[in-house]
Parts: structure tokens; C-alpha cells; sequence
């Protein structure tokens, strides 16, 4: 079902988009998508404690909302409260344990305070029920090799690559090409097919240049 501020929020006209969010509440109180969107414009504008109140709304009338819960851990998230994201998220998630976004949303505050080796668990369950994303699923690789865990990384960068043009995903092939294997030919063909797809990968051009220094 559409809603007629969505257009207003597809445009970035937020105070027309807040204007019509507050006119459908009115006419359907009940309704959490109203108070989702609501938080969301809300926090896009600045308005944090506004937007808190939404969201935590939106969950008061539907608590299995899996996106409400998403939504207010995100802008946890992305305000640097990694642990008010994890809890919040935590208390829900016998629930929604197959939701890919919540599993990466947990795996990542895990990743941003340094404690790689407790997102796996939450990289997994998101692989597992999400594997068509590969901007999520290179995370996941990307963390696997910070692990050392290479073997397991080059599978899914090799997964990557070979349905996608990720040129962050050729680049981190090449290092392993280099480190894991001492293929400089293989690292410098993953470096060249990063530069293909993104010209200004500046990682890759280094890469190149480190390479025929040696």
C-alpha cells in the first residue's frame, strides 16, 4: 500500500512530506508505517528525540514490526550507540532471527567496536537467508579476511565477482592473490579489474604500483 507522502519523501521535500505524515495520523492513528516514516523523515531533518518517539511509537502499536525495530536501530547505529542498537535489536530477536537486515545491522555493531570474531555468528544467519546482497555479503567477506580467515573470504569474493562487477571485491582478491599465494600476476589482474569497473579506486592504482616496485 503507497501513502501519498511518499512521493514527497522520494523528492527530499521533507517539511511537505512531515505535513501530510501528520495529516495521515490523524486519519489512521493506528497505522505504525505512518509513525516509520515519520521517524525516518524526522532524523533525516535533525530532529533525533522526534524521531526516538516515532519510532518507539510505531513499535508500541505492531511489536512484531521487524522494519520499526530495524529502523530505530539503524539510527542507533548511525549515531554511534552500537549498544543501544545491539540491545534493542537483541530483545526481538527470537523473533526475527531470519531477518537479513537485523542479522547485519547486530553483525556490524559487533564490527564497529572491534569485536570481529562475535559478528560472524550474525554474518552467517545473514548469509544464509540474504546471500543475493552482495554489498552485505562483502562485508561479511571483508571480515572474515581481517579474521585471517582467507579461505572462507576469497570463497565469497570469488561469489561476488563472478555474478557482479565490485571492484572493492576484485581489489580485496588481489590481496589475497599477493599475500595468501605470492601470485603477483593473479593479485595485479584482481587490481587492473577494480580499476575497470571504478577508474578512481585509488587502493588498486596503489596495489599496481607497490607491485612493479618489487
Amino acid at each position: 500500500m503507497s501513502f501519498n507522502y511518499e512521493h514527497s519523501i522520494q523528492q527530499g521535500n521533507y517539511e511537505t512530506a512531515l505535513k501530510e505524515i501528520f495529516f495521515s495520523i490523524e486519519k489512521d492513528p493506528d497505522n505504525p508505517v505512518h509513525y516509520i516514516n515519520g521517524g525516518t523523515v524526522l532524523y533525516n531533518v535533525g530532529k533525533l528525540e522526534e524521531a526516538n518517539n516515532f519510532l518507539l511509537k510505531a513499535i508500541e502499536l505492531d511489536k512484531d514490526n521487524a522494519v520499526a525495530y530495524y529502523t530505530l536501530g539503524n539510527m542507533y547505529f548511525n549515531e554511534g550507540k552500537y549498544k543501544d542498537a545491539r540491545t534493542l535489536l537483541l530483545s526481538v530477536y527470537d523473533k526475527m532471527s531470519d531477518d537479513k537486515d537485523i542479522n547485519y545491522l547486530l553483525a556490524m555493531t559487533h564490527v564497529h567496536e572491534g569485536d570481529l570474531s562475535l559478528s560472524v555468528p550474525f554474518f552467517e544467519e545473514m548469509y544464509r537467508v540474504g546471500k543475493e546482497d552482495y554489498e552485505l555479503v562483502f562485508q561479511y567477506a571483508l571480515t572474515l579476511c581481517q579474521l585471517g580467515l582467507l579461505d572462507q573470504g576469497e570463497l565469497l569474493l570469488t561469489e561476488i565477482t563472478s555474478e557482479h562487477a565490485h571492484a572493492d571485491s576484485e581489489y580485496n582478491l588481489g590481496l589475497i592473490q599477493w599475500t595468501k599465494y605470492d601470485d603477483k600476476e593473479s593479485a595485479k589482474t584482481h587490481f587492473q579489474n577494480a580499476i575497470k569497473i571504478k577508474p578512481d579506486h585509488i587502493l588498486a592504482h596503489n596495489g599496481i604500483k607497490n607491485l612493479e616496485e618489487e
